[in-house]
């Protein structure tokens, strides 16, 4: 495991370190709709450029 240090003012984060991921704040949110795997590969293997053996997980 790895430690975060922070640095807060105005009752938000500064700064931090010590890890290798980073915090973003985000103003706005949105809702998407997610495809279902089966339509999702329903897509993919209709383009031109798929390449059946090179597809491992979805």
């Amino acid at each position: 495991m790895s430690e975060i240090y922070e640095r807060w003012g105005n009752g938000e984060i500064l700064n931090y370190g010590g890890a290798l991921y980073g915090f973003v704040r985000v103003e706005e949110w949105s809702v998407e709709k997610v495809e279902s795997s089966e339509k999702v590969i329903e897509l993919i293997e209709k383009d031109e450029k798929f390449e059946g053996n090179v597809l491992k997980d979805i």
